[in-house]
């Protein structure tokens, strides 16, 4: 199953619409909006091996490098793909960010 998150942030310039848009986009039906601060948590619980999350960019899931890191080597272990927008989001294109720094 693919999975979308979408939520809003303050000063953020990417409104909800154009998460929505860029996740339907790439055939995302399923879009959960984060309203609680726990909506994230809780679609984590529900995804299984095989499922795909996407996100339209990565400071959706996190701004955070550590709950980024943790989040992705996670999905890696429970075999879930993490995409944001087009680019899948794993440890080589962490390592390959980290290098670029």
């Amino acid at each position: 199953m693919e999975y979308g998150y979408i939520r809003s942030a303050t000063g953020n310039k990417e409104s909800l619409e154009e998460q929505v848009a860029t996740l339907k986009s790439y055939g995302i039906e399923h879009i959960i909006e984060e309203k609680t601060g726990k909506d994230l948590p809780e679609l984590l619980t529900k995804l299984q091996a095989g499922d795909t999350l996407r996100v339209s960019s990565v400071e959706r899931l996190t701004r955070d490098v550590n709950k980024l890191l943790a989040l992705t080597i996670w999905a890696e272990d429970m075999g879930i793909n993490l995409y944001a927008g087009d680019q899948k989001v794993d440890m080589p294109a962490l390592r390959k960010v980290h290098l670029d720094l």
